[in-house]
Parts: C-alpha cells; structure tokens; sequence
C-alpha cells in the first residue's frame, strides 16, 4: 500500500503526516478488527509494528467517514530513547 493509498488527504509529501493516533490498551488486534468490520469500517490493513512518539508498538489504520485516516496505537514495545 502506498502513501497515496494510505493516506489519499496528505498528498505525496512525505513531510505530511496527517492523522490522529489514540492510543487503546489492551491492543487486541482481533477484537479491534471484528469491531471496526463489524460496524463497516474499512481497514487500512493488518496490525504492524510501527515507530511512534513512545517507542514502537503495534498500530492498526482505517479510515473515518470523511476520510480521515485514524491509527489505533499499542503500548509501546521498545521505548523510544530521548537524548538531551
């Protein structure tokens, strides 16, 4: 899937990154998606591993009615290391 696919509001800059992140414990990838299928949402694509302001962890996209792509975060599985 490309950025364009993706992420069809952002255009092709990859400086862009337009999305809200909501961070949902316990990431439960199965009940997320049975959820969001349930109620007709359509899925970006399966759970990955993704970098994110905490370190990385599971995250699962879909998009909103508008279009709005929404990323549903995991707890973090290797803390993000900040260096003064």
């Amino acid at each position: 899937m490309g950025l364009e696919t993706a992420f069809p509001s952002c255009g092709k800059s990859l400086q862009i990154d337009c999305h809200v992140t909501p961070r949902v414990e316990p990431f439960g990838e199965a009940a997320l998606l049975a959820h969001l299928i349930e109620q007709k949402v359509e899925v970006l694509g399966p759970a990955a591993y993704n970098f994110g302001a905490e370190g990385v962890g599971l995250s699962l996209y879909f998009s909103d009615p508008d279009g709005n792509i929404i990323e549903l975060k995991g707890s973090a599985h290797e803390p993000r290391i900040h260096q003064p």
